[in-house]
């Protein structure tokens, strides 16, 4: 998979990112043997060639990325899943936690120790039927947010709020079962930082920090992590890395559900 970004050392309140390139088209055959069967599989149903070849490098990465960790090869990790489709180790036996993300020719993947986490990324693009899709999963603070935006503005306004969500979703490991509009992830994007944030449930729910993060020219990612008192390191596409001390950062970056 080329030159590692990190050593295995992963310090009790640090969070890696990772990130790669899919279309590794002259590495196909040599990715595919780190795959299960299952994998094999879902590839081999892609009859897009663009997408199985980034299908199976993604996965291949993910391998990758955790037998960095776990110390074992990563063709013998094995992942089980939540009643709500979240990914978990299986074997081997292990308190790490994981959040892989991809959009077009990127992936990226987060760890960390005994945190649950959410990361998401999405290629900038134009999205169509914006306002349509907004009143279906958006907050009317959201909404509202939106429509005071300039329309040149609103499209990477509505990519922001997405991933945010998406990253809080990913976090949480509930799926749809949070229902959208009642999560307010809400900041213009010249004040990125200032998301809005409480508990999930204000009497006895984790708490989630969220963070708009750079990993890629024209991608827009979001970290949630749960729990105060994280670093953060991010590669750049050389190898190296940049510490950001998110100790104190929750009074700015926090996730925001809005109850019933």
């Amino acid at each position: 998979m080329g030159q590692t970004m990190y050593s295995r050392s992963l310090t009790t309140n640090a969070v890696h990112i990772w990130h790669a390139e899919l279309d590794q088209t002259e590495h196909s055959a040599d990715l595919i043997q780190l795959l299960s069967a299952d994998e094999r599989y879902q590839a081999s149903r892609f009859r897009n060639s663009i997408h199985r070849t980034r299908f199976i490098t993604r996965r291949a990465f993910l391998r990758h990325v955790l037998s960095q960790y776990c110390e074992v090869p990563a063709r013998e990790i094995t992942f089980s899943y939540s009643a709500y489709g979240k990914p978990l180790l299986r074997y081997p036996t292990s308190n790490l936690r994981f959040s892989l993300s991809h959009s077009e020719h990127l992936a990226a993947c987060a760890v960390t120790w005994d945190r649950e986490i959410g990361l998401d990324i999405e290629k900038v693009r134009t999205i169509p039927d914006i306002s349509d899709i907004a009143r279906m999963f958006f907050s009317a603070h959201e909404r509202e947010g939106l429509a005071r935006l300039p329309a040149n503005m609103r499209n990477l306004a509505f990519l922001n709020f997405w991933t945010r969500k998406e990253a809080y979703l990913k976090a949480v490991g509930k799926g749809l079962s949070v229902p959208l509009t009642r999560l307010d992830v809400a900041s213009l994007p010249q004040a990125s930082d200032a998301v809005r944030g409480t508990r999930i449930e204000p009497s006895q729910g984790p708490l989630w920090l969220m963070r708009d993060i750079k990993i890629a020219d024209e991608f827009i990612s979001t970290l949630v992590v749960e729990g105060e008192n994280w670093t953060l390191e991010v590669a750049s596409n050389y190898g190296i890395s940049v510490k950001v001390d998110f100790a104190s950062a929750h009074t700015s970056a926090r996730c925001h559900n809005m109850g019933k």
